[in-house]
């Protein structure tokens, strides 16, 4: 068969699989398919894509998504005439920055106005002031009632304005209020019915009073709920989020809570016993104690996603107790993995005993302000009691997480500890055969003082971790390495699937220039150099962390064809 000759809904299936670029040049190929595929190349309109004003006023009929990021696109959104064209959107993302005008809030008002089939909102603005509030306030009001998703990013709603929400109750199913909605006082206490929620994200929404969060319990088939603050550490979340606790959650499988939301361990250990089968948990920057470790061990069978970050009552051995419980875990985010946790050694055992010293001193710390602050200290000194004996007994227990995909933690090793302790890792790493992502640097911690990284080369035993032949991605930016040709060589031949490293391959500069050589003529792997780095002096000796970066790819928009 002539391709020219393929039936017309092929094509059209075909052309759903192409990028831009591959559809403006498939239009020019003959009559009929640029009849076909057309459609299809003016069905998203964003910042990637600029067409001329003529092409955009002849297609405006297609277009369905349109994105439109105003510190990134080139032309303001006002000066589009052909956008009211535009009437057949189901997909709207707008975003504006301080240079915005006005003229544009209006033109995306008028866009709102004209799309009653819109399923999907997003709001971003940057740079709220009064006068912006009736342009978001009037969006509200002449909102889709067919509406499916709705985010609204830096717009402060008033009581009238929550209530324009409610009204898109019945069909909404993802829900995002961030730095948003500030007067929640009788907006939200009618407990309306959100039939179809499946999806929400408070982030400093400020509620103060758990009146104000009933609604939440009027969402029955909710499946994902984020909590986030990243402006208060008084206990205004605490009082509103009490209430959430006590309620019975049959569907919801991802929970996430981060930031300064000023909860205590009961009160996470409440939400999470209140979940019949979590999938995903995300506790950062908040209270994590034995009591939420308790409720949390109820969804091991069924934990695919965890991230477990900067918890200032957790303890360091939880990260491997999840890997050692985990058996469906997919993904794991983790401050660190303290190393004697995972070697039987005498070095390790006194390792390991100095960190529980440390611990034991923090638990009995911790029950004595329970105790003034009127808690069941029977209660909690029994998990006290129960998780010093899972912590004394870790390291002999193997990692059941055998699917996991993507892991994040920093292997934390004494500074003057030998190779064995390299291996006990790579031992451990090597049973993660569907490992995809391997990344060993924390962002925010760093290595600790007195510890060291864990060394990728072949003397320290990275030889053991052959069996991960899927790898795609090694990422450990900030770390001391000493890798020579031999041990690149090794990664290039045993990780096929190998596409991206992020770090210096070598602290001392003529070396790693070397080896990124080595790697960008052997094969096409994109090497960036950490960034966390920048401004200090090379040195060619063990401390060195290196001078500025090498310049990486710089990221460039696609610049679109005009027309078909």
């Amino acid at each position: 068969m002539n391709i020219l000759n393929v039936p017309p809904e092929i094509l059209r299936l075909i052309s759903d699989f192409l990028d831009h670029d591959a559809l403006t040049k498939a239009v020019r190929t003959c009559k009929s398919w640029n009849m076909i595929m057309t459609p299809v190349l003016y069905r998203s309109f964003n910042h990637y894509q600029n067409p001329s004003a003529g092409a955009l006023a002849r297609h405006a009929h297609h277009i369905h998504y349109l994105d439109y990021q105003s510190y990134r696109q080139r032309d303001p959104l006002s000066s589009y005439s052909s956008l009211p064209g535009c009437s057949n959107l189901k997909g709207l993302d707008l975003s504006f920055n301080e240079g915005c005008k006005n003229e544009d809030r209006i033109s995306a008002m008028v866009l709102i106005l004209l799309n009653r089939k819109l399923l999907k909102l997003k709001i971003d603005e940057y740079n709220w002031s009064p006068e912006h509030q009736c342009y978001w306030s009037q969006a509200l009001s002449h909102c889709s009632r067919s509406l499916q998703e709705l985010s609204l990013v830096g717009i402060r709603l008033s009581a009238k304005d929550a209530q324009q929400l409610l009204s898109l109750a019945p069909t909404l199913q993802e829900l995002q209020i961030e730095n948003g909605i500030t007067e929640w006082s009788g907006s939200f206490t009618a407990n309306p019915q959100f039939p179809r929620l499946r999806k929400l994200d408070l982030n400093n929404a400020l509620p103060t009073t758990a009146d104000e969060l009933e609604w939440i319990k009027q969402c029955p088939n909710l499946q994902d709920l984020s909590w986030s603050s990243s402006r208060t550490k008084d206990g205004s979340y605490r009082v509103a989020f009490s209430g959430l606790g006590t309620h019975r959650w049959r569907k919801l499988r991802s929970i996430s809570i981060w930031g300064n939301t000023a909860l205590d361990d009961y009160q996470i250990a409440m939400l999470l016993a209140s979940c019949s089968a979590l999938k995903s948990v995300g506790i950062c920057g908040t209270e994590f104690w034995y009591q939420s470790l308790s409720a949390l061990e109820r969804h091991f069978d069924t934990l695919e996603v965890i991230e477990f970050k900067r918890n200032p009552s957790a303890r360091l051995w939880m990260c491997h107790w999840f890997l050692c419980r985990s058996p469906k875990l997919s993904t794991i985010f983790c401050d660190l993995i303290p190393v004697h946790d995972l070697m039987v050694s005498h070095e390790a055992e006194r390792s390991r005993l100095h960190q529980s010293d440390y611990e034991d001193r923090l638990d009995l710390q911790r029950l004595q302000a329970e105790a003034d602050n009127g808690g069941n200290i029977k209660e909690l000194m029994a998990l006290v009691t129960r998780f010093a004996g899972i912590r004394d007994s870790v390291n002999t227990l193997p990692w059941v997480c055998l699917k996991l995909e993507l892991l994040h933690s920093n292997f934390m090793i004494p500074a003057n500890a030998g190779k064995d302790w390299d291996e006990a890792i790579f031992r451990h790493l090597s049973t993660l055969t569907k490992l995809k992502v391997l990344n060993m640097e924390d962002y925010l911690m760093g290595v600790p003082e007195g510890t060291r990284s864990l060394q990728l080369n072949l003397r320290s035993g990275l030889s053991e971790l052959a069996p991960l032949k899927d790898l795609e991605k090694l990422l450990f930016e900030g770390t001391e390495q000493r890798m020579e040709h031999e041990d690149v060589q090794w990664i290039l031949d045993q990780w096929p699937k190998l596409t991206n490293i992020t770090t210096r391959l070598n602290t001392k500069k003529i070396k790693n220039l070397e080896l990124q050589s080595m790697v960008s003529v052997l094969r096409d792997v994109e090497i960036l150099s950490d960034s966390d780095t920048d401004g200090e002096e090379w040195d060619d000796s063990s401390s060195s962390r290196g001078d500025e970066d090498e310049d990486g790819d710089e990221d460039s928009d696609r610049d679109g064809d005009e027309d078909g």
